[in-house]
C-alpha cells in the first residue's frame, strides 16, 4: 500500500531528525568546539535524514500521488530542508570554529519543533488518506452488499413467479386435459374439453383432442343409424 510505505519512510525521517536535533542539543549546552568524530556523526545524521527523504520525494513525483500528501511533503521541505537545515548547519559551523553558539536552547527546541512537527504531519495526512480510502471501500462494499442482497430477493421472487406461472398455465392445464383424454378413452364423450380457446401449445393439444372427440361421436353415430338401418 502506497500511503503505508509514505507513512514509514515519513516516520524514519521523523526519527532521525529527533536524534540529530538532541545531540545538536547536547553539544549547544556544552558550548566548547566538537569533534571531528562529532562532525562526522552530524553529517551520518544528516543522510540518515536525507536518504529516506529522497524515498519520499520520489514517492510524490509519482503522477497517481495525492495533492493533499504532495502539499505536506513541499511544507516539510521548505521548513525543514530549506529553513531549518541551514540553522542547523549554521550552528554546527559556529561549534566546529570554537564560537559561541547563535541561539539558547530553548529557541533551538521551539524552532526545530515547527519543523518536524511538519514532518509528523506528512504521517498524519497519509494516515488520514488511508482511513478515508477505507472508509470509500466500506461504503462501496455495503452498496453491493445491498444491491446483491435486493438481485437475490427478485431472483427469488422471479423464481417463485416463474413456478407459480408454470403451475396455474402448464402443469395444471395438462393434468385437466390428461383426465379429459382418459374420460374420453373411456367412452365419455360428451366430457368437456377445457382450454380449446388458448392459443399456445396447451390450446393446440385441446384442439386436437377436441378434433378427436367429435370424430368419435360422429363415427358413433354412424354406426348407430347403419345399425338402426339393418335393424329396419
Amino acid at each position: 500500500n502506497e500511503m503505508v510505505k509514505v507513512n514509514a519512510l515519513a516516520w524514519s525521517v521523523r526519527h532521525e531528525a529527533g536524534r540529530d536535533r538532541g545531540a545538536i542539543a547536547k553539544a549547544n549546552a556544552v558550548a566548547h568546539a566538537v569533534s571531528v568524530e562529532q562532525l562526522q556523526q552530524f553529517a551520518e545524521s544528516a543522510g540518515r535524514i536525507s536518504m529516506p527523504w529522497a524515498a519520499l520525494e520520489r514517492e510524490a513525483g509519482q503522477p497517481s500521488f495525492p495533492k493533499e500528501l504532495k502539499a505536506a511533503i513541499q511544507n516539510t521541505n521548505t521548513l525543514y530542508f530549506v529553513g531549518f537545515r541551514a540553522t542547523r548547519e549554521n550552528i554546527i559551523k559556529k561549534l566546529a570554529n570554537r564560537k559561541l553558539p547563535s541561539i539558547s536552547g530553548k529557541n533551538w527546541l521551539e524552532i526545530s519543533n515547527i519543523s518536524i512537527n511538519s514532518i509528523a504531519s506528512i504521517s498524519k495526512t497519509a494516515l488520514d488518506l488511508t482511513e478515508a480510502h477505507v472508509a470509500e471501500k466500506v461504503t462501496i462494499a455495503n452498496g453491493n452488499f445491498w444491491i446483491a442482497v435486493a438481485l437475490m430477493i427478485l431472483s427469488t421472487g422471479l423464481a417463485s413467479f416463474t413456478t407459480v406461472y408454470v403451475i396455474w398455465r402448464v402443469i395444471r392445464p395438462l393434468e385437466r386435459i390428461t383426465q379429459a383424454i382418459e374420460s374420453v378413452a373411456d367412452g365419455n364423450l360428451e366430457h368437456e374439453i377445457p382450454f380449446d380457446n388458448r392459443r399456445d401449445e396447451i390450446g393446440r393439444f385441446a384442439h386436437a383432442l377436441h378434433i378427436f372427440r367429435d370424430s368419435a361421436v360422429e363415427k358413433q353415430s354412424l354406426e348407430i343409424e347403419l345399425l338402426r338401418n339393418q335393424v329396419a
